[in-house]
């Protein structure tokens, strides 16, 4: 689903995806190094990892997220 956010126009998905210029992509799924090599040519600078483990298995605001 797709949420206008602080003024940015932000995509939430399981796995990475293709987005448009100016979306951010806020995804989980990559839980380790090769599986990020899956997405390589989708991932860039916009695409935000909520994977648990990547954050210490803490509640991470989306506020601070997109900052």
């Amino acid at each position: 689903f797709t949420l206008d956010y602080f003024g940015k126009q932000i995509v939430f998905s399981h796995c990475p995806i293709q987005i448009k210029d100016g979306q951010i992509n806020v995804h989980g799924h990559v839980h380790s190094k090769e599986r990020l090599l899956e997405y390589q040519t989708v991932l860039t600078d916009r695409h935000i990892l909520v994977t648990p483990e990547k954050h210490g298995y803490y509640v991470l605001s989306l506020k601070a997220l997109i900052a």
